[in-house]
């Protein structure tokens, strides 16, 4: 369980720096979807040719379910990245935040998972976090924006709970998976858009190898190899890190000023998460896992 916790985190890490490296990408949101997930998808592909032999082909509702998973999450970046352009990074980021509400929400309907008042404090204050991280910026962005950044939380959800359902499997060959879903999702966004391909820069190349193969490759198979063993509540709660880290890293890298307010949201989504996880471990109820 350490281990997946590890992985967990590692790959959150990793995630909330994709803002930072797309930065430097100077190509449309489509096509910045389309490229991380292609060459996501492209890494994963020749690491599990190398290394696996498939063992989803034995089992088509599990691969069916995190087929769809991928759907989902290719899904969850198009309107994420939509919502960025039309609403800006820092309300669809709070927007994004109600995917995790929605997976905590149904968890006990849907995995058994124990939902206790000590969570549900906890919860409430990763929440007020993600509000005051984000400057409690609620009064800016375009109605189309809003509606692009619920509909990526809803995306993230429905991933989460996917990838949940399918059950165990092997991460690289279900991260594999995935990611293929996901370039197929975001081609398909390009196609129905009638937007064309750009042809990158050379100075777009290197940040785009990154976002594509590190952010999203490695990323990918450390996120979905972890998130299938653990709780769907400890997925939800541990996932405010990357709006965390994405904060942080944006104030550090890219000179983006943080007031006061906002370094106490980040110590409440950190503060928050832990308080749940702990009343999560010591509290004995038939769930406890």
């Amino acid at each position: 369980m350490k281990k997946d916790y590890l992985k967990y985190i590692a790959a959150l890490l990793l995630f909330g720096t994709n803002g930072i490296v797309a930065s430097g990408i100077g190509l449309p949101s489509y096509e910045i979807v389309l490229f991380r997930a292609g060459l996501g998808a492209l890494f994963l592909v020749s690491a599990f040719c190398v290394l696996r032999t498939p063992q989803l082909l034995r089992d088509p509702r599990k691969l069916g379910l995190i087929a769809l998973s991928g759907v989902s999450m290719g899904a969850c970046w198009l309107f994420a990245y939509m919502g960025y352009s039309e609403a800006g990074v820092g309300l669809t980021s709070l927007l994004f935040a109600l995917g995790p509400v929605v997976v905590m929400a149904l968890s006990p309907l849907l995995f058994g998972d124990g939902l206790r008042k000590r969570t549900i404090i906890g919860f409430l204050a990763v929440l007020a976090g993600v509000v005051l991280a984000n400057g409690g910026k609620l009064d800016s962005g375009a109605a189309i924006g809003i509606v692009h950044g619920i509909c990526s939380a809803l995306a993230y959800a429905s991933m989460i709970i996917l990838s949940k359902k399918a059950g165990d499997a092997d991460g690289l060959e279900s991260s594999t998976v995935q990611l293929v879903a996901a370039f197929a999702t975001a081609a398909a966004g390009m196609a129905l858009s009638g937007t064309g391909i750009q042809i990158p820069d050379s100075s777009d190349i290197a940040p785009a190898l990154i976002l594509g193969l590190v952010n999203t490759g490695i990323g990918s198979y450390l996120y979905f190899s972890a998130v299938t063993n653990l709780s769907a509540q400890s997925v939800a709660v541990c996932s405010y890190v990357e709006p965390v880290t994405a904060v942080v890293m944006a104030a550090m890298v890219l000179g983006e000023s943080m007031v006061v307010v906002q370094w106490a949201g980040a110590l409440l989504v950190i503060g928050g998460a832990v308080f749940c996880e702990v009343s999560k471990r010591f509290a004995f109820s038939p769930h406890f896992r």
